[in-house]
């Protein structure tokens, strides 16, 4: 990021996803490099995490 004061946070939730395929995804459709599970787009990083939160009937989603 360009300016550290400041964090930007943005959520997309998949559902029915694996994580690898997760991961997959967003990088084609950002058109981002992977560097493990971390992609990046220019000066933006992009982070893959699993909600182990989540009940599997949906009622919570996405929390």
């Amino acid at each position: 990021m360009t300016n550290l004061d400041r964090y930007d946070y943005c959520a997309l939730f998949l559902r029915g996803a694996s994580h690898e395929a997760a991961i997959e995804l967003t990088a084609r459709a950002t058109g981002a490099t992977r560097d493990g599970r971390l992609l990046r787009v220019g000066t933006m990083e992009i982070e893959i995490r699993r909600n182990d939160n989540c009940t599997h009937d949906g009622a919570d989603f996405p929390t």
